[in-house]
């Protein structure tokens, strides 16, 4: 059985339906970026990213009595 063959470059492969886009995927990571606390939420609808939700939850040191 024959491998296939390593793709080396750097284009983003083009999404099939089951797969989201290179933009999609770079908006999800931009949610990610610097969070700390908190969700990401990707919303789907019928088989396509509609929606990308952040929720950051900032944690208050305790003020000193």
């Amino acid at each position: 059985m024959a491998e296939a063959p390593i793709d080396n470059s750097h284009s983003p492969p083009e999404p099939t339906e089951n797969q989201p886009s290179f933009s999609a995927i770079a908006e999800i990571q931009e949610a990610l970026h610097g969070l700390r606390f908190g969700h990401v939420t990707v919303v789907v609808h019928e088989g396509a990213i509609v929606q990308i939700e952040r929720l950051e939850k900032r944690r208050l040191r305790p003020v000193p009595a």
